[in-house]
């Protein structure tokens, strides 16, 4: 069997320090092992306005055909209120698209999201070129967030156009994945016309190969040092909005550590990396305010701008004990666990009982998982989490690591087999006509 073309829509992509640029970033690496050659198109860092990590680029082969497009620059668009690359750069992927498209084959379009907006492509170059196109949902379009927000806000009028443009895009969608099922059965009851048949639940997955390049090319931690005279306990990522309760939980567990253990309080250390998810948000303290309130504010220390992927993977493997916090909202699927699965480092991880992080670590090992739900909320869980952060502690041998065996079908290798499956049964039925 040859070789086929899927044109992968993902506006950030390395060296782009956000997160959502691992999803492109580990298909693109992995799929040509499964006969599908991969044509990323993003928009070039240089309109970018955040910092970028030029170390994360190296975990890309050079052998990933990447088109870069150009877009407005941010100095102008903010005039307007305008900041989402993929409004500032919807024109220019557009073109490249349309342009590859008509020089070139190609199988099939992906689309992952977020941002948004460019799913709007996927109609027209369907129509225009008589190929199916996928829909990847890295978060929610349409959210319970978005939906609590004030309507004469920015936040508002986004969940208003969302609302009206999703089910554009959606009606001609020909397959649609997602990281969870919840995000995948929230879709399915506001459109129910859909075929159930065409959703797919496939996580970001995780890659030994980020680590195998980490110890080749071995750096000091440079923004978040850690002390081998504490007892370090890790949470790297961003802090939802909807994981505060569990985080209060957190802290007023510490507090009862403090209150009942004072001398193994003193040598516990809780780092807060990268809450803001924002790689130039130093000031947008999640943490600290909530630690203060609790009175454990002493042995937290929070550093909200996001850090290079590479220095995240450093901290995580460094840890004591690597911390997790879930939202409650159901559908939520931490793509941070992966790499901290992979870093063989004890986790002490809180999620809610419907979470599929709570299946992948029944198979995976390597989490001492406390669960939560609607009925029994993290606050009811502080006594349990007070017990577990000093079993980890004294003990973090209780946490046997996840071995790759039991990962198998987590890893991007397997999840990029898993999509190529995928798209050879999208390309195999042809384009789909508009579901109404």
């Amino acid at each position: 069997m040859g070789m086929k073309r899927v044109a992968m829509v993902s506006p950030y992509f390395p060296p782009s320090t956000l997160a959502g640029v691992h999803r492109a970033r580990l298909l693109a690496k992995h799929l040509n092992k499964f006969s599908w050659e991969p044509v990323v198109f993003c928009v070039d860092e240089h309109y970018h306005e955040q910092s970028l990590d030029l170390e994360l680029e190296k975990l890309v082969p050079k052998t990933i055909r990447v088109i870069k497009s150009k877009a407005f620059r941010i100095q102008m668009t903010r005039l307007f209120g305008v900041g989402d690359i993929g409004l500032r750069g919807y024109r220019g992927m557009y073109q490249a698209l349309e342009d590859f498209l008509g020089r070139e084959k190609a199988d099939l379009l992906f689309i992952t999201l977020s941002p948004y907006y460019p799913s709007l492509m996927g109609p027209s170059l369907k129509r225009k070129f008589k190929l199916p196109f996928i829909l990847d949902y890295q978060d929610p379009w349409v959210s319970k967030f978005g939906a609590r927000q004030p309507i004469f806000t920015k936040a508002g009028l986004s969940h208003i156009l969302a609302k009206w443009l999703e089910p554009k895009v959606l009606r001609w969608a020909d397959h649609i994945t997602s990281v969870s099922e919840g995000t995948n059965q929230e879709i399915r009851m506001r459109y129910p016309k859909l075929n159930k048949d065409i959703f797919s639940v496939l996580p970001i997955g995780g890659d030994p190969e980020d680590y195998e390049y980490l110890e080749s090319h071995p750096f000091p931690l440079k923004i978040a040092t850690l002390s081998d005279k504490e007892l370090n306990f890790c949470y790297v990522g961003t802090l939802l909005p909807r994981a505060h309760r569990t985080l209060r939980a957190l802290l007023k567990a510490i507090k009862i550590i403090r209150e009942k253990n004072p001398t193994l309080y003193q040598k516990m250390k809780f780092h807060f990396i990268g809450t803001s998810n924002l790689p130039d948000g130093f000031k947008d303290f999640k943490v600290l305010p909530m630690a203060r309130e609790e009175g454990v504010e002493e042995r937290i220390r929070e550093i909200p701008e996001r850090v290079p992927y590479l220095e995240a993977l450093k901290i995580l493997s460094s840890s004591n004990v690597i911390l997790m916090l879930g939202s409650d909202e159901k559908h939520y699927t931490a793509s941070k666990l992966f790499p901290g699965l992979l870093s063989g480092r004890p986790i002490l991880a809180l999620y809610h009982e419907a979470s599929s992080v709570c299946e992948i670590v029944k198979q995976t090992g390597g989490v001492h998982l406390i669960k939560f739900s609607d009925e029994v909320p993290a606050q009811d869980q502080v006594g349990n989490i007070s017990k577990d952060l000093e079993l980890l502690a004294l003990h973090p041998e209780v946490v046997q690591p996840a071995s790759l065996d039991a990962m198998k079908s987590v890893l991007a290798s397997s999840i990029a087999g898993q999509f190529a499956k995928l798209f050879d049964s999208v390309v195999s039925r042809g384009p789909s006509q508009a579901a109404w």
